[in-house]
């Protein structure tokens, strides 16, 4: 059964149909992957069938050149209007890659330093005891911030910011979980502040730089900001078998996650993206020239200061070369989202996964790991 919440306690229970009735799609693989398209889609199905995810969409491209998309399922299951390449998910914490990439911008264009005390730029923000809070320490989650917790409430799931500056209430004032520099604590309101600092040293709202520098330069039309209070086409509803609210499971009742508003979490949660946008976004982070030289760099750069490490460089995940490739990843989730983009420049790799379900057992990241590595390991030929 499905449980459509209306509002945050009230229920429409209404017939969940087989997700095996939705539609399977995808793109030929191209000479250059070594996976045909059905190997790959047998792959999605997988975990896709495991987790009884509501829609799947899947993207992978190698050197410059889109070798797959693969679809299952539906972006609005009440309306069977099925997956498709022009789905827009939303991605949750892999904003945060966006957010990065802008703040790299605005470093390579010398309007902001990367070591400057924060208040800089938002001295609206508090000093703290135990040292200065910076950019760069934002950015590897290393500034001592907690992540968000309380402030989810109803109240704030329904209300709509537009200034990024709006967000600072929430958690300006808090206690740090330790002293700037001395831990790693992830933390999205650490990426809220970092889009407070590009609006103020920019002098253009933190949703236009990212627009007019990122989106727009490379072609991404079907990425914005998530308003759910405006009509956006082609936008996924969400699912999840966890309670929205809760979080509890009983393994069979899948609900319809309310349409919340993210605009509290701008700069760490709250872009929609289709599958191939996502993949342009990732590709050109593959080598400098979108990004220059100086500005490239730390995406591919490990953060650390005398008393702790992070795994984060800039926007991502960084993982050095290894047994396995050198790579930066992201992914996020949230009820109703699991999403995920992987860029390993030495093979010219981007794999992208985006669903509109917190599945059954999602916690376990299967979506979010497993399947990315899995189509990537068989694209390149290392089944």
């Amino acid at each position: 059964m499905m449980r459509l919440l209306a509002g945050m306690f009230m229920a429409v229970v209404i017939a969940f149909p087989g997700i095996a009735e939705g539609q399977i799609a995808a793109r030929g693989a191209a000479p250059v992957c070594r996976a045909s398209s059905g190997e790959l889609l047998v792959a999605m199905d997988a975990v896709h069938r495991k987790q009884r995810n509501v829609g799947l969409s899947a993207a992978i491209m190698l050197d410059k050149k889109v070798v797959f998309t693969g679809n299952l399922g539906f972006a609005d299951l009440e309306h069977r209007v099925p997956v498709t390449d022009s789905t827009r998910f939303g991605v949750a914490s892999v904003t945060k890659a966006f957010t990065g990439v802008a703040l790299l911008k605005a470093v390579a264009a010398g309007t902001i330093d990367l070591d400057a005390p924060i208040q800089r730029y938002v001295p609206e923000f508090p000093r703290k005891d135990g040292g200065e809070i910076t950019a760069r320490l934002l950015m590897a989650h290393l500034a001592g911030l907690r992540h968000r917790a309380g402030e989810r409430t109803p109240d704030l799931y329904a209300t709509h910011m537009t200034d990024v500056l709006e967000i600072l209430p929430l958690f300006a004032d808090d206690t740090l979980v330790g002293p700037p520099g001395h831990q790693y604590f992830y933390s999205s309101h650490g990426y809220n502040l970092l889009a407070m600092a590009i609006q103020r040293a920019t002098g253009r709202s933190f949703q236009e730089y990212v627009r007019d520098e990122v989106l727009t330069p490379l072609r991404l039309t079907s990425t914005d900001f998530d308003n759910v209070q405006s009509v956006q086409p082609h936008r996924a509803r969400r699912y999840s078998f966890y309670h929205p609210v809760t979080r509890a499971i009983d393994g069979e009742t899948l609900y319809r996650v309310p349409e919340w508003d993210y605009s509290h979490n701008m700069g760490g949660g709250n872009i929609a993206t289709t599958a191939v946008d996502l993949l342009r976004f990732g590709d050109a982070l593959n080598s400098p020239g979108f990004l220059t030289a100086s500005a490239h760099a730390p995406l591919f750069t490990p953060n650390a200061t005398a008393h702790a490490s992070s795994p984060w460089s800039v926007g991502f995940l960084y993982r050095p070369a290894g047994p396995m490739p050198r790579r930066i990843s992201i992914s996020g989730g949230n009820p109703g989202v699991q999403a995920v983009l992987q860029v390993e420049p030495e093979a010219r790799l981007v794999v992208t996964v985006l669903s509109n379900t917190w599945g059954i057992d999602s916690g376990s990241i299967e979506m979010l790991t497993a399947l990315p590595n899995r189509l990537g390991a068989l694209c390149r030929g290392n089944s």
